[in-house]
């Protein structure tokens, strides 16, 4: 399961917020619920996590069927509903249609990557060499690191598109319900695992939590209708930076939520926390001017409280009262200097990446033996675990990370550099799931090291993806991207236009056209980006659904006027062909504006 860390431990000291644990056990228990959601907000290192930790206790030591999913380990709908499965498993909660479609599932991908291994045979050491060759433009190379073997099936076809390889698919008999759960899983699966879940909620109470919601921008509508379709004895508790946004798609989720803010300690909470941390770390009663001092360096944050106390048992640090009100740099300058020497460099190493194991710490921090840091960094308060192994709390790695950028930006480059070599050499024996999730890896820290070149990664993945629509992983891919720290706006602006491609696949249309709108006016657009923005847009603007709109044909004929002043070559003839039939109305409106709707274009959005 993707969350492995002992609650137990946090018990000892947690404290805070009793209204809201008061609130959750009421509901818990009470039957039927009367809010089926608990929507907690807060800044980092407010104490989300750990709350919703102790929500898990709770509802194990009362035998209620209760799953954690985090967004900071699970990244795809399938890796959330894994999570959620496998840690129901531990309730002896079985969920036998959908753990048979996850069977299913993998032992398609298994077949595929048997098939692929044939074809590469077949096409020999060129085919192979562009199949795996990271980061360029060879058809199939960045998908390959996706999806495994598929990639390899995109060079064969020479980038044909979604139905060749279908096609190819087909050929190798597979069945049409193999391919769609092939190449799209999360709907099947979502239903599946509703259905499970629907017959354990008809006996008993269902408990299912989402940690760090905001690493899941793009899952936000999939969280919104899984709460939706639940069965109405499951409560779902969602916890994050920021309140769920989904009055678009659920108007009156409101009414069916609690809503809660989590704010900055108290002074007097705060000093409870160092008493019981320094109690459960030492034993005995803390120094008052110490406690004090903490407070004044924690700023009501219950993480930092808690990193403080560690430091000053482990390590013997005194010296908070030097610190100022400003938090960050500060606070990464603090704990720093609480650091033993010979840890700094696998503190460094350890915030870089966004997990790390020992082969991982090794490979970044150039170290020979990191068996001795790595148990010492898994002790401090601020390192989680993870299935992979260990994570910094995000707020410290971010804050330890970008201090690091602004510090020392050679080193800092070092180390990406390192982590990205050593994923995209796991990535060479990589298959399955494993691929997907180092491919991201490897994308991250190429887009750290130089944010120009890893962007172009990003745009051969994503167009593979857009191509092939192979719709999940596109939202898998753009939901991760929107957590990576992008520096340039022009950069954010092909994040946009490929969360746009998604939501014209998901038929979102307003809002895709809504984000072509702002990237053909911003200044920052790339004219290529810009070009296809126009092309997205005209594709949506020229169906009938739009054109036969009072004024759809002038709108229609604004984003022409607009590709007028694109200088990519060939841009503009393209586009008119791509448009040709809505042309067609806009000239046979011009003539007659009685036949404006006489040659409407055949092509729908979709």
């Amino acid at each position: 399961m993707g969350i492995t860390v002992d609650p137990e431990g946090i018990e000892a000291y947690f404290t805070n917020v009793d209204a809201l644990r008061a609130t959750f056990k009421t509901l818990v228990s009470e039957s039927p619920l009367s809010k089926r959601i608990i929507a907690i907000h807060g800044v980092g290192g407010i104490g989300k996590s750990s709350l919703v930790r102790m929500f898990r206790l709770h509802c194990k030591r009362l035998e209620i069927p209760v799953a954690l999913a985090s967004g900071d380990d699970a990244k795809s709908v399938l890796t959330i509903l894994s999570d959620w499965a496998e840690d129901l498993a531990a309730n002896n909660v079985k969920l036998p249609v959908l753990s048979k479609t996850l069977k299913h599932y993998r032992a398609i991908q298994s077949k595929v990557e048997d098939k692929t291994q044939e074809l590469r045979k077949k096409m020999g050491d060129q085919a192979s060499s562009a199949a795996s060759k990271a980061g360029e433009t060879a058809v199939g190379a960045a998908l390959g690191s996706l999806i495994p073997g598929i990639g390899t099936v995109a060079g064969a076809l020479g980038g044909m598109g979604a139905a060749a390889l279908v096609d190819w698919l087909r050929s190798h008999n597979f069945a049409k319900a193999d391919i769609d759960l092939l190449l799209d899983p999360a709907q099947k699966m979502t239903d599946d695992f509703l259905a499970d879940l629907a017959q354990v909620a008809n006996k008993r109470r269902v408990v299912l939590l989402v940690d760090t919601f905001e690493q899941l921008p793009t899952l936000s509508d999939w969280v919104c209708d899984l709460a939706q379709r639940c069965h109405p004895n499951i409560l779902l508790v969602v916890a994050g930076r920021a309140m769920p946004d989904w009055s678009r798609i659920w108007p009156g989720w409101l009414a069916h939520a609690h809503v809660e803010e989590l704010h900055p300690m108290s002074d007097t909470v705060m000093r409870d926390l160092v008493q019981r941390y320094y109690a459960t770390m030492r034993g005995g009663a803390p120094n008052a001017n110490q406690v004090e001092a903490i407070l004044h360096f924690a700023r009501g944050l219950p993480m930092v409280v808690t990193s403080a106390v560690q430091l000053w048992v482990k390590y013997g640090v005194e010296d908070f009262q030097s610190v100022k009100t400003e938090i960050a740099a500060n606070l990464v300058d603090r704990l720093m200097e609480g650091v033993p020497p010979e840890l700094i460099p696998a503190l460094e190493a350890a915030a870089v990446v966004r997990w790390f194991d020992q082969p991982i710490l090794r490979a970044v921090t150039g170290l020979a033996d990191v068996r001795d840091v790595y148990s010492e960094l898994r002790r401090f308060p601020f390192v989680r675990t993870r299935t992979e192994g260990l994570a910094l709390h995000d707020v410290v790695r971010e804050m330890i990370d970008e201090n690091l950028r602004v510090q020392d930006s050679e080193r800092h480059c070092e180390l990406h550099e390192s982590a990205a070599g050593y994923f995209e050499k796991r990535l060479e024996k990589a298959t399955g799931e494993e691929a997907e999730r180092l491919g991201l890896e490897r994308l991250y820290h190429r887009l750290c090291v130089d944010e120009e070149s890893g962007i172009k990664l990003f745009q051969e993945m994503a167009e593979e993806l857009v191509r092939y629509r192979l719709i999940n992983r596109l939202r898998t891919l753009v939901n991760d991207i929107h957590t990576y720290p992008l520096k340039q706006n022009k950069h954010r602006l092909w994040q946009s236009y490929y969360d746009a491609r998604y939501s014209f696949f998901q038929r979102q249309f307003d809002h895709a056209e809504k984000l072509y709108k702002e990237i053909v006016d911003s200044p920052d657009a790339e004219n290529t980006l810009r070009a296809n923005a126009l092309c997205s847009w005209g594709d949506i603007k020229k169906s009938t659904r739009y054109i036969t709109k009072p004024n759809g044909l002038n709108e229609l004929l604004t984003i022409i006027e607009k590709s007028n002043f694109t200088t990519v070559q060939n841009f503009r003839a393209n586009f008119r062909a791509s448009v040709g039939g809505a042309l067609l109305a806009i000239e046979s409106a011009q003539s007659s504006p009685a036949e404006a709707t006489a040659h409407p274009s055949n092509s729908a959005p979709g």
